[in-house]
Protein backbone atom coordinates (compact mmCIF):
# COMPACT_ATOMS: atom_id res chain seq x y z
CA UNK A 1 0.00 0.00 0.00
CA UNK A 2 2.84 2.28 0.63
CA UNK A 3 4.31 1.57 -2.43
CA UNK A 4 1.06 2.24 -4.20
CA UNK A 5 1.48 5.43 -2.78
CA UNK A 6 4.59 6.60 -3.38
CA UNK A 7 4.21 5.73 -7.04
CA UNK A 8 0.72 7.91 -6.74
CA UNK A 9 2.50 11.01 -5.25
CA UNK A 10 5.43 10.39 -8.14
CA UNK A 11 2.78 10.89 -11.23
CA UNK A 12 1.70 13.63 -9.36
CA UNK A 13 4.34 15.56 -9.38
CA UNK A 14 5.56 14.42 -12.80
CA UNK A 15 1.84 15.47 -13.90
CA UNK A 16 2.17 18.81 -12.19
CA UNK A 17 5.83 19.39 -14.26
CA UNK A 18 4.11 19.31 -17.51
CA UNK A 19 1.45 21.37 -16.64
CA UNK A 20 3.74 24.60 -14.75
CA UNK A 21 6.83 23.55 -17.52
CA UNK A 22 5.35 26.26 -20.45
CA UNK A 23 4.94 28.99 -17.38
CA UNK A 24 8.67 28.52 -16.76
CA UNK A 25 9.42 28.80 -19.88
CA UNK A 26 8.01 31.66 -21.18
CA UNK A 27 9.08 33.53 -17.58
CA UNK A 28 12.44 32.51 -18.54
CA UNK A 29 12.23 34.05 -21.61
CA UNK A 30 10.72 37.23 -20.46
CA UNK A 31 13.31 37.67 -17.90
CA UNK A 32 15.73 37.03 -20.87
CA UNK A 33 14.89 39.41 -23.52
CA UNK A 34 17.62 38.81 -25.23
CA UNK A 35 18.26 35.66 -26.78
CA UNK A 36 22.30 35.09 -28.12
CA UNK A 37 22.01 32.67 -31.29
CA UNK A 38 25.36 31.68 -30.82
CA UNK A 39 28.56 32.64 -28.96
CA UNK A 40 29.41 36.49 -29.98
CA UNK A 41 33.09 36.93 -29.91
CA UNK A 42 34.67 40.16 -29.08
CA UNK A 43 37.05 41.92 -31.51
CA UNK A 44 40.72 42.90 -30.34
CA UNK A 45 43.46 44.99 -31.34
CA UNK A 46 46.34 42.95 -32.10
CA UNK A 47 50.00 45.41 -31.83
CA UNK A 48 53.45 43.97 -32.62
CA UNK A 49 56.55 45.10 -31.31
CA UNK A 50 59.15 46.91 -32.78
CA UNK A 51 62.86 47.05 -31.52
CA UNK A 52 65.10 49.49 -32.21
CA UNK A 53 68.67 48.72 -33.92
CA UNK A 54 70.56 52.06 -34.60
CA UNK A 55 70.63 55.18 -35.51
CA UNK A 56 72.33 57.67 -37.90
CA UNK A 57 72.33 61.27 -37.04
CA UNK A 58 72.73 64.59 -39.46
CA UNK A 59 71.96 67.79 -37.91
CA UNK A 60 70.37 68.68 -41.69
CA UNK A 61 67.57 66.21 -41.13
CA UNK A 62 65.89 68.58 -38.78
CA UNK A 63 64.36 70.67 -41.94
CA UNK A 64 63.53 67.18 -43.79
CA UNK A 65 60.09 66.92 -44.74
CA UNK A 66 59.84 63.33 -46.24
CA UNK A 67 61.84 59.90 -46.53
CA UNK A 68 61.74 57.43 -49.02
CA UNK A 69 63.85 54.41 -50.94
CA UNK A 70 64.66 54.82 -54.47
CA UNK A 71 66.56 51.90 -56.20
CA UNK A 72 67.93 50.67 -52.87
CA UNK A 73 68.95 54.01 -51.64
CA UNK A 74 67.53 56.14 -49.03
CA UNK A 75 66.63 59.68 -50.32
CA UNK A 76 65.16 62.67 -48.56
CA UNK A 77 63.25 65.82 -48.76
CA UNK A 78 63.30 69.42 -47.77
CA UNK A 79 61.89 72.71 -49.09
CA UNK A 80 62.96 73.00 -52.59
CA UNK A 81 65.76 69.97 -52.29
CA UNK A 82 65.82 66.27 -52.66
CA UNK A 83 69.30 65.06 -51.10
CA UNK A 84 70.85 61.16 -51.59
CA UNK A 85 71.87 59.69 -47.82
CA UNK A 86 74.27 57.14 -47.56
CA UNK A 87 73.75 54.44 -44.74
CA UNK A 88 76.35 56.56 -42.52
CA UNK A 89 73.69 59.62 -42.58
CA UNK A 90 75.55 61.43 -45.09
CA UNK A 91 74.63 63.73 -47.86
CA UNK A 92 76.10 62.76 -51.14
CA UNK A 93 73.82 64.35 -54.15
CA UNK A 94 71.56 66.74 -54.07
CA UNK A 95 68.68 67.73 -56.41
CA UNK A 96 67.22 71.05 -56.62
CA UNK A 97 63.24 70.83 -56.94
CA UNK A 98 62.87 74.65 -57.38
CA UNK A 99 59.17 76.37 -56.30
CA UNK A 100 58.47 72.97 -54.00
CA UNK A 101 58.20 74.05 -50.60
CA UNK A 102 57.04 71.04 -48.53
CA UNK A 103 57.78 67.91 -50.47
CA UNK A 104 56.49 64.14 -49.77
CA UNK A 105 58.15 61.64 -52.07
CA UNK A 106 57.61 57.70 -53.36
CA UNK A 107 59.47 55.85 -55.66
CA UNK A 108 57.17 55.56 -58.91
CA UNK A 109 58.24 53.73 -61.92
CA UNK A 110 62.22 52.98 -62.96
CA UNK A 111 64.11 56.06 -62.95
CA UNK A 112 61.36 58.24 -61.52
CA UNK A 113 60.31 59.44 -58.35
CA UNK A 114 56.80 61.29 -57.40
CA UNK A 115 56.67 64.17 -55.40
CA UNK A 116 53.84 65.47 -53.68
CA UNK A 117 53.87 69.73 -52.21
CA UNK A 118 51.56 69.43 -49.68
CA UNK A 119 50.88 73.54 -50.13
CA UNK A 120 49.90 73.50 -53.75
CA UNK A 121 49.17 69.97 -53.71
CA UNK A 122 50.61 69.64 -57.11
CA UNK A 123 52.16 66.18 -57.83
CA UNK A 124 55.68 66.28 -60.08
CA UNK A 125 57.31 63.37 -61.69
CA UNK A 126 61.37 63.66 -61.59
CA UNK A 127 63.89 61.54 -63.56
CA UNK A 128 66.25 60.98 -60.76
CA UNK A 129 69.07 60.78 -62.85
CA UNK A 130 68.62 63.77 -64.72
CA UNK A 131 67.18 65.88 -62.27
CA UNK A 132 64.60 67.17 -64.95
CA UNK A 133 61.60 67.97 -62.70
CA UNK A 134 57.60 68.06 -64.69
CA UNK A 135 54.01 68.76 -63.48
CA UNK A 136 52.16 65.26 -63.03
CA UNK A 137 48.82 66.66 -62.19
CA UNK A 138 47.11 68.50 -59.71
CA UNK A 139 45.36 66.84 -56.57
CA UNK A 140 42.74 70.01 -57.20
CA UNK A 141 41.79 68.61 -60.49
CA UNK A 142 40.84 65.07 -59.78
CA UNK A 143 37.15 64.34 -59.87
CA UNK A 144 35.68 62.46 -57.13
CA UNK A 145 33.07 60.53 -59.27
CA UNK A 146 30.93 57.72 -57.00
CA UNK A 147 33.04 58.95 -54.03
CA UNK A 148 31.40 61.42 -51.83
CA UNK A 149 34.26 61.56 -49.71
CA UNK A 150 36.15 63.17 -52.00
CA UNK A 151 35.53 66.67 -51.19
CA UNK A 152 38.43 66.01 -48.57
CA UNK A 153 40.67 66.20 -51.41
CA UNK A 154 40.14 70.15 -52.23
CA UNK A 155 39.35 71.10 -48.28
CA UNK A 156 42.03 69.24 -46.23
CA UNK A 157 45.54 69.03 -45.78
CA UNK A 158 48.06 66.71 -47.95
CA UNK A 159 49.99 64.77 -45.47
CA UNK A 160 52.17 62.30 -47.85
CA UNK A 161 52.34 59.82 -51.15
CA UNK A 162 52.67 56.33 -52.79
CA UNK A 163 52.72 54.78 -55.47
CA UNK A 164 52.47 51.28 -57.23
CA UNK A 165 53.69 52.54 -60.08
CA UNK A 166 50.66 53.20 -62.18
CA UNK A 167 48.36 54.95 -58.86
CA UNK A 168 49.30 56.89 -56.49
CA UNK A 169 47.98 56.87 -53.47
CA UNK A 170 47.27 59.99 -51.17
CA UNK A 171 46.89 60.79 -47.94
CA UNK A 172 44.68 63.23 -46.02
CA UNK A 173 44.29 64.95 -42.62
CA UNK A 174 40.71 65.72 -41.71
CA UNK A 175 40.31 64.61 -37.97
CA UNK A 176 38.22 61.04 -37.72
CA UNK A 177 37.31 61.33 -41.31
CA UNK A 178 41.28 61.68 -41.97
CA UNK A 179 41.36 59.79 -45.38
CA UNK A 180 43.24 57.95 -48.36
CA UNK A 181 42.39 58.05 -51.77
CA UNK A 182 44.07 55.88 -54.65
CA UNK A 183 44.61 58.18 -57.93
CA UNK A 184 44.22 57.10 -61.82
CA UNK A 185 46.54 60.08 -62.88
CA UNK A 186 45.87 59.13 -66.52
CA UNK A 187 41.82 59.91 -65.70
CA UNK A 188 42.27 62.39 -63.43
CA UNK A 189 39.94 60.29 -60.69
CA UNK A 190 39.65 58.43 -57.64
CA UNK A 191 39.50 54.81 -57.72
CA UNK A 192 39.55 54.02 -54.24
CA UNK A 193 39.51 54.90 -50.89
CA UNK A 194 40.13 54.10 -47.11
CA UNK A 195 39.79 55.97 -43.94
CA UNK A 196 43.27 56.61 -42.55
CA UNK A 197 44.55 55.22 -39.42
CA UNK A 198 44.87 58.61 -37.33
CA UNK A 199 44.65 62.26 -38.33
CA UNK A 200 48.47 62.50 -39.09
CA UNK A 201 49.34 59.94 -41.74
CA UNK A 202 53.16 61.37 -42.23
CA UNK A 203 54.78 59.05 -44.88
CA UNK A 204 53.32 56.04 -47.27
CA UNK A 205 54.68 53.36 -48.80
CA UNK A 206 53.77 50.73 -51.44
CA UNK A 207 55.79 47.30 -51.21
CA UNK A 208 54.90 43.65 -52.11
CA UNK A 209 51.40 45.06 -53.52
CA UNK A 210 50.62 46.61 -49.79
CA UNK A 211 50.43 50.37 -48.66
CA UNK A 212 51.95 50.63 -45.42
CA UNK A 213 51.16 53.86 -43.98
CA UNK A 214 52.70 56.01 -40.37
CA UNK A 215 50.85 57.38 -38.64
CA UNK A 216 53.11 59.68 -36.65
CA UNK A 217 50.93 61.13 -33.48
CA UNK A 218 49.52 57.83 -32.91
CA UNK A 219 53.10 56.11 -33.70
CA UNK A 220 51.94 53.48 -35.21
CA UNK A 221 52.49 51.26 -38.89
CA UNK A 222 48.96 49.82 -40.57
CA UNK A 223 48.81 47.91 -43.71
CA UNK A 224 46.00 48.21 -46.08
CA UNK A 225 46.25 45.42 -49.17
CA UNK A 226 46.00 47.14 -52.68
CA UNK A 227 42.18 47.42 -52.64
CA UNK A 228 43.11 49.76 -49.40
CA UNK A 229 41.17 47.25 -47.51
CA UNK A 230 42.68 47.20 -43.86
CA UNK A 231 44.50 45.24 -41.51
CA UNK A 232 43.68 45.59 -37.81
CA UNK A 233 47.10 44.46 -37.13
CA UNK A 234 49.43 47.08 -36.91
CA UNK A 235 53.53 47.69 -35.70
CA UNK A 236 53.66 50.00 -32.48
CA UNK A 237 56.92 52.26 -33.20
CA UNK A 238 59.01 54.05 -30.32
CA UNK A 239 59.45 56.81 -32.57
CA UNK A 240 57.13 60.61 -32.72
CA UNK A 241 56.94 62.42 -35.35
CA UNK A 242 58.45 60.75 -37.69
CA UNK A 243 58.27 62.26 -41.10
CA UNK A 244 59.39 59.18 -43.67
CA UNK A 245 59.48 55.40 -43.96
CA UNK A 246 61.62 53.09 -45.50
CA UNK A 247 60.41 49.25 -45.14
CA UNK A 248 63.30 46.20 -46.13
CA UNK A 249 62.26 42.78 -44.90
CA UNK A 250 61.81 42.95 -40.99
CA UNK A 251 63.76 46.06 -40.92
CA UNK A 252 61.74 49.67 -41.09
CA UNK A 253 63.60 53.15 -41.22
CA UNK A 254 62.39 55.89 -40.04
CA UNK A 255 62.66 60.01 -40.29
CA UNK A 256 62.88 61.37 -36.86
CA UNK A 257 63.14 65.14 -37.39
CA UNK A 258 63.17 65.98 -33.72
CA UNK A 259 65.82 63.47 -33.28
CA UNK A 260 67.40 64.36 -36.64
CA UNK A 261 68.22 60.88 -36.90
CA UNK A 262 66.86 57.90 -39.29
CA UNK A 263 66.21 55.09 -36.71
CA UNK A 264 66.54 51.86 -37.77
CA UNK A 265 63.74 49.24 -35.91
CA UNK A 266 63.57 45.58 -35.92
CA UNK A 267 60.26 44.32 -36.36
CA UNK A 268 58.06 41.20 -37.67
CA UNK A 269 56.87 42.37 -41.03
CA UNK A 270 55.89 39.47 -42.52
CA UNK A 271 53.70 38.90 -39.77
CA UNK A 272 51.97 42.05 -40.47
CA UNK A 273 52.16 41.46 -44.14
CA UNK A 274 50.02 37.89 -43.02
CA UNK A 275 47.76 39.07 -41.00
CA UNK A 276 43.83 39.15 -41.93
CA UNK A 277 42.09 41.59 -44.01
CA UNK A 278 39.18 43.25 -41.88
CA UNK A 279 35.83 41.00 -42.87
CA UNK A 280 32.42 42.64 -41.91
CA UNK A 281 29.83 39.91 -40.21
CA UNK A 282 26.33 41.34 -42.29
CA UNK A 283 24.50 39.03 -39.72
CA UNK A 284 23.20 40.08 -35.95
CA UNK A 285 24.16 37.77 -33.16
CA UNK A 286 21.30 39.06 -30.97
CA UNK A 287 17.37 38.76 -31.06
CA UNK A 288 15.33 40.39 -28.76
CA UNK A 289 11.98 38.27 -28.21
CA UNK A 290 10.29 40.26 -25.94
CA UNK A 291 7.89 42.60 -28.07
CA UNK A 292 5.20 43.38 -26.39
CA UNK A 293 3.68 46.50 -27.18
CA UNK A 294 1.92 48.88 -24.14
CA UNK A 295 -0.08 51.77 -24.88
CA UNK A 296 2.21 54.10 -22.74
CA UNK A 297 5.06 56.00 -23.84
CA UNK A 298 8.17 54.11 -24.17
CA UNK A 299 11.49 56.08 -24.51
CA UNK A 300 13.48 54.31 -27.57
CA UNK A 301 17.28 54.92 -28.74
CA UNK A 302 19.17 54.00 -31.88
CA UNK A 303 23.16 54.72 -31.71
CA UNK A 304 25.09 54.37 -34.35
CA UNK A 305 28.55 53.80 -35.00
CA UNK A 306 29.74 53.19 -38.36
CA UNK A 307 34.09 51.82 -37.52
CA UNK A 308 35.65 49.79 -34.96
CA UNK A 309 38.54 50.54 -32.25
CA UNK A 310 40.87 48.99 -34.41
CA UNK A 311 41.18 50.95 -36.77
CA UNK A 312 43.71 53.95 -35.74
CA UNK A 313 45.57 54.73 -32.77
CA UNK A 314 42.85 56.99 -31.24
CA UNK A 315 39.61 54.77 -32.88
CA UNK A 316 39.03 53.08 -29.81
CA UNK A 317 37.28 56.34 -28.78
CA UNK A 318 34.49 55.23 -31.19
CA UNK A 319 33.91 51.86 -29.08
CA UNK A 320 34.53 53.88 -25.94
CA UNK A 321 31.36 56.59 -26.96
CA UNK A 322 29.18 53.88 -27.88
CA UNK A 323 29.72 52.07 -24.27
CA UNK A 324 29.80 54.75 -22.26
CA UNK A 325 26.23 56.57 -24.20
CA UNK A 326 24.85 53.14 -23.71
CA UNK A 327 25.58 52.85 -19.77
CA UNK A 328 24.12 56.47 -19.20
CA UNK A 329 21.09 55.69 -21.32
CA UNK A 330 20.61 52.32 -19.22
CA UNK A 331 21.57 54.50 -15.80
CA UNK A 332 19.11 56.76 -16.75
CA UNK A 333 16.05 54.22 -16.93
CA UNK A 334 15.91 53.13 -20.58
CA UNK A 335 15.52 49.37 -21.01
CA UNK A 336 17.68 47.17 -23.21
CA UNK A 337 15.56 46.27 -25.51
CA UNK A 338 14.78 49.96 -26.35
CA UNK A 339 18.06 50.41 -27.35
CA UNK A 340 19.25 49.38 -30.71
CA UNK A 341 23.03 49.45 -31.07
CA UNK A 342 24.58 49.15 -34.42
CA UNK A 343 28.48 49.56 -33.85
CA UNK A 344 31.21 48.53 -36.20
CA UNK A 345 30.99 45.11 -37.79
CA UNK A 346 28.34 43.78 -35.31
CA UNK A 347 30.53 42.38 -32.33
CA UNK A 348 31.39 44.44 -29.20
CA UNK A 349 35.67 45.03 -28.80
CA UNK A 350 37.31 43.67 -25.93
CA UNK A 351 38.91 46.84 -24.38
CA UNK A 352 41.26 46.48 -21.17
CA UNK A 353 40.09 49.11 -19.69
CA UNK A 354 36.70 48.58 -16.99
CA UNK A 355 35.10 51.96 -17.75
CA UNK A 356 34.18 50.12 -21.71
CA UNK A 357 33.61 46.77 -20.28
CA UNK A 358 30.07 45.51 -20.04
CA UNK A 359 28.51 42.30 -18.53
CA UNK A 360 26.30 41.57 -21.62
CA UNK A 361 26.75 42.09 -25.16
CA UNK A 362 26.11 45.42 -26.03
CA UNK A 363 25.78 45.33 -29.95
CA UNK A 364 22.63 44.19 -31.98
CA UNK A 365 23.93 44.49 -35.16
CA UNK A 366 26.25 45.91 -37.55
CA UNK A 367 26.43 49.48 -38.76
CA UNK A 368 25.46 48.97 -42.72
CA UNK A 369 23.20 50.44 -44.88
CA UNK A 370 21.24 47.48 -44.41
CA UNK A 371 20.91 47.11 -41.33
CA UNK A 372 19.92 51.40 -40.40
CA UNK A 373 17.60 50.70 -43.37
CA UNK A 374 16.34 47.51 -41.00
CA UNK A 375 16.04 49.43 -37.76
CA UNK A 376 14.84 52.95 -38.68
CA UNK A 377 12.07 50.49 -41.14
CA UNK A 378 11.36 47.92 -37.78
CA UNK A 379 10.95 51.33 -35.77
CA UNK A 380 8.46 52.63 -38.39
CA UNK A 381 6.13 49.04 -38.96
CA UNK A 382 7.54 46.73 -36.51
CA UNK A 383 9.72 44.00 -37.16
CA UNK A 384 9.65 41.07 -34.54
CA UNK A 385 12.09 38.82 -36.60
CA UNK A 386 14.62 41.20 -35.41
CA UNK A 387 13.45 42.02 -32.22
CA UNK A 388 12.49 45.65 -33.02
CA UNK A 389 9.38 47.45 -31.72
CA UNK A 390 7.14 49.94 -33.69
CA UNK A 391 7.67 53.51 -31.64
CA UNK A 392 4.04 55.38 -31.47
CA UNK A 393 3.52 59.24 -31.81
CA UNK A 394 3.45 59.34 -27.80
CA UNK A 395 7.38 57.80 -27.55
CA UNK A 396 10.70 59.38 -27.35
CA UNK A 397 13.82 58.96 -29.81
CA UNK A 398 17.16 59.60 -28.53
CA UNK A 399 19.14 59.18 -31.63
CA UNK A 400 22.92 59.47 -32.10
CA UNK A 401 25.68 58.76 -34.96
CA UNK A 402 29.35 58.59 -34.60
CA UNK A 403 31.33 57.70 -37.58
CA UNK A 404 33.34 58.74 -40.59
CA UNK A 405 31.04 62.13 -42.40
CA UNK A 406 32.01 63.50 -45.74
CA UNK A 407 30.34 66.36 -48.52
CA UNK A 408 28.48 69.27 -46.91
CA UNK A 409 26.24 69.96 -49.09
CA UNK A 410 24.53 67.35 -49.52
CA UNK A 411 26.19 65.57 -46.40
CA UNK A 412 27.09 62.13 -45.93
CA UNK A 413 27.22 59.49 -43.09
CA UNK A 414 29.69 56.87 -44.01
CA UNK A 415 28.76 53.39 -42.97
CA UNK A 416 30.95 50.29 -42.89
CA UNK A 417 29.23 49.19 -46.15
CA UNK A 418 28.53 52.31 -48.06
CA UNK A 419 27.66 56.17 -47.64
CA UNK A 420 24.14 57.47 -46.47
CA UNK A 421 23.36 60.99 -47.91
CA UNK A 422 21.40 63.46 -45.55
CA UNK A 423 18.19 63.26 -47.23
CA UNK A 424 18.46 59.23 -47.35
CA UNK A 425 19.36 59.08 -44.01
CA UNK A 426 16.43 61.96 -42.79
CA UNK A 427 14.08 60.21 -45.15
CA UNK A 428 14.46 56.82 -43.28
CA UNK A 429 14.23 58.35 -39.69
CA UNK A 430 11.46 61.26 -40.47
CA UNK A 431 9.15 58.13 -41.44
CA UNK A 432 9.05 56.71 -37.39
CA UNK A 433 6.33 57.76 -35.39
CA UNK A 434 7.27 60.01 -32.30
CA UNK A 435 6.03 62.58 -29.62
CA UNK A 436 9.58 64.23 -29.90
CA UNK A 437 12.99 63.37 -30.38
CA UNK A 438 16.66 64.68 -29.36
CA UNK A 439 19.77 64.35 -32.24
CA UNK A 440 22.80 64.25 -31.91
CA UNK A 441 25.58 63.73 -34.46
CA UNK A 442 29.75 63.84 -34.04
CA UNK A 443 30.85 63.10 -37.19
CA UNK A 444 32.63 65.21 -39.31
CA UNK A 445 30.33 67.32 -41.95
CA UNK A 446 27.77 66.53 -39.40
CA UNK A 447 26.30 70.33 -39.68
CA UNK A 448 24.68 69.22 -42.92
CA UNK A 449 22.44 66.99 -41.62
CA UNK A 450 20.06 69.63 -39.75
CA UNK A 451 18.08 70.99 -42.61
CA UNK A 452 17.22 67.97 -43.55
CA UNK A 453 16.27 66.30 -40.07
CA UNK A 454 14.48 69.56 -38.39
CA UNK A 455 11.24 69.75 -37.65
CA UNK A 456 8.94 71.55 -34.08
CA UNK A 457 9.41 67.99 -32.59
CA UNK A 458 12.89 67.60 -32.86
CA UNK A 459 15.99 68.80 -31.54
CA UNK A 460 19.13 68.36 -33.32
CA UNK A 461 22.98 69.10 -32.43
CA UNK A 462 25.91 68.41 -34.28
CA UNK A 463 29.76 68.55 -33.77
CA UNK A 464 30.46 71.03 -36.73
CA UNK A 465 29.66 72.93 -39.52
CA UNK A 466 28.86 71.14 -42.91
CA UNK A 467 32.10 72.50 -43.58
CA UNK A 468 33.99 71.45 -41.42
CA UNK A 469 35.60 68.17 -39.87
CA UNK A 470 35.23 66.74 -36.38
CA UNK A 471 38.11 65.64 -34.22
CA UNK A 472 39.51 63.44 -31.70
CA UNK A 473 39.22 65.15 -28.05
CA UNK A 474 42.83 66.82 -27.58
CA UNK A 475 42.88 67.41 -23.91
CA UNK A 476 39.96 65.22 -22.10
CA UNK A 477 41.22 61.91 -22.84
CA UNK A 478 41.85 59.45 -19.66
CA UNK A 479 45.11 57.08 -19.13
CA UNK A 480 44.69 53.43 -17.86
CA UNK A 481 47.20 51.04 -17.04
CA UNK A 482 49.79 53.35 -18.93
CA UNK A 483 47.51 53.42 -21.85
CA UNK A 484 45.77 56.21 -23.62
CA UNK A 485 42.14 56.06 -24.17
CA UNK A 486 40.46 58.53 -26.65
CA UNK A 487 36.60 60.29 -27.18
CA UNK A 488 34.84 62.06 -29.70
CA UNK A 489 35.90 66.03 -28.48
CA UNK A 490 32.33 66.54 -28.93
CA UNK A 491 31.02 63.42 -27.59
CA UNK A 492 33.09 63.75 -24.31
CA UNK A 493 30.98 66.70 -23.10
CA UNK A 494 28.10 65.77 -24.83
CA UNK A 495 28.41 62.78 -22.51
CA UNK A 496 29.78 64.14 -19.81
CA UNK A 497 26.41 66.56 -19.52
CA UNK A 498 24.06 63.95 -20.19
CA UNK A 499 25.53 61.22 -17.87
CA UNK A 500 27.09 64.50 -14.78
CA UNK A 501 30.17 62.71 -14.57
CA UNK A 502 33.86 62.43 -16.58
CA UNK A 503 34.73 59.30 -17.38
CA UNK A 504 37.16 59.29 -15.06
CA UNK A 505 34.26 59.98 -11.95
CA UNK A 506 34.45 63.87 -11.70
CA UNK A 507 31.28 65.38 -11.31
CA UNK A 508 29.55 67.41 -14.20
CA UNK A 509 26.98 70.15 -13.49
CA UNK A 510 24.87 70.87 -16.91
CA UNK A 511 22.02 71.71 -15.30
CA UNK A 512 21.52 75.58 -15.53
CA UNK A 513 17.38 75.47 -15.15
CA UNK A 514 18.32 73.82 -11.47
CA UNK A 515 15.46 71.25 -11.91
CA UNK A 516 18.02 67.98 -10.73
CA UNK A 517 18.04 66.80 -14.84
CA UNK A 518 20.27 67.68 -18.05
CA UNK A 519 18.12 68.42 -20.60
CA UNK A 520 19.49 67.99 -24.37
CA UNK A 521 19.73 71.84 -25.20
CA UNK A 522 21.55 72.18 -21.56
CA UNK A 523 23.97 69.12 -23.01
CA UNK A 524 25.01 71.10 -26.30
CA UNK A 525 25.26 74.59 -24.29
CA UNK A 526 27.53 72.80 -22.21
CA UNK A 527 29.60 71.30 -25.55
CA UNK A 528 29.62 74.64 -27.01
CA UNK A 529 31.15 76.35 -23.79
CA UNK A 530 33.84 73.51 -22.90
CA UNK A 531 34.80 72.71 -26.69
CA UNK A 532 39.11 73.76 -27.43
CA UNK A 533 39.02 72.64 -30.93
CA UNK A 534 37.91 74.87 -33.69
CA UNK A 535 35.17 73.12 -35.05
CA UNK A 536 31.82 74.56 -34.02
CA UNK A 537 29.29 72.43 -33.02
CA UNK A 538 25.82 73.47 -34.64
CA UNK A 539 21.90 73.10 -33.54
CA UNK A 540 18.46 73.23 -34.21
CA UNK A 541 15.42 73.55 -31.73
CA UNK A 542 12.31 75.05 -33.98
CA UNK A 543 9.97 73.19 -31.68
CA UNK A 544 11.83 74.27 -28.15
CA UNK A 545 12.23 70.57 -27.33
CA UNK A 546 15.67 70.71 -26.37
CA UNK A 547 14.55 72.38 -23.10
CA UNK A 548 11.92 69.57 -22.19
CA UNK A 549 13.79 66.27 -23.81
CA UNK A 550 15.50 64.14 -20.68
CA UNK A 551 16.78 61.21 -20.93
CA UNK A 552 16.12 60.58 -17.36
Amino acid sequence: MKAIKLSFIFIMVCFMAAILAPDASAAQARKSSRTTLKAKPKTMAIPLKATQLSAVRNNAFQTFTALCEFDGQMYGAERGKIHLIGDDGKITRTITVKGIRNPTIARHTAGTMVIGDRGTKLIYQLNVKTGKLTKFFSIRDIRPGRFVTGSILKSSPLMSIASDGRYIYAAFSAGFSSSIFKIDPARKSIVGHAWAPGDNPTSMVFQDENLFVLESKGKQIRRFNSALKPSYTWINVTVGGGKGLIIRGDEVRILSTSDRSIIRLKTDVHRLIAAPISALILQHRIVRTDIKVLEIPHKYAVLICGDIAESCYYCDAFWNDTLWLYKTLRNAGYTKENIYVLYGNGNDFASANPRYQYPEAVTDFPATITWTNKVFDGLKNGDAANGIKKMKSIDTLFLWTFDHGAGGNPAYLCLMDGNMSDTYFANKANAISYEKRAIFMQQCRSGGFIDNMKNSKTFISTACRATENAGAADTENENYGGTKYWHGEYNYHIISALSKLTPGGSAINADTSGNGKVSAREAHNWDVSHESLSEIPQMDDTGGVGNNFHIQ
